[in-house]
């Protein structure tokens, strides 16, 4: 139970970002949902056609929540060094000499 006790901020935080989240992403299912019954009612081509932009729209969403994933560590990383708006898009440039085209993360020189 101490546990609990000694992180009971940070979960409350966590919490109370994170459930706006959850009901936007349980919105757009039911919203999914509810066109395919109403569109099923009527026909099944229409309805196949409903299915197929449903899952067209979902492939935006996906990507956007891939991006927010991957760019969460970056953004722990900053915040946890007081670096929240100064000296830190440089750091995720690509070095001049490095010939791989993949964006690297650079930490900080320590003086």
């Amino acid at each position: 139970m101490k546990f609990w006790s000694r992180y009971k901020e940070h979960y409350k935080a966590l919490i109370q970002l994170g459930v706006p989240i959850v009901i936007g992403q349980i919105g757009i299912v039911v919203v999914g949902l509810a066109d395919n019954m109403m569109v099923g009612q009527y026909a099944t081509l229409d309805l196949a056609a409903a299915s197929f932009v449903n899952s067209a729209f979902n492939i935006p969403i996906l990507f956007g929540l891939g991006f927010s994933y991957g760019l969460t560590p970056l953004v722990g990383q900053f915040f946890g060094r007081h670096d929240k708006y100064r000296k830190s898009l440089h750091r995720l440039a690509p070095d001049p000499g490095d010939d791989s085209s993949m964006v690297q993360y650079r930490p900080a020189r320590t003086a």
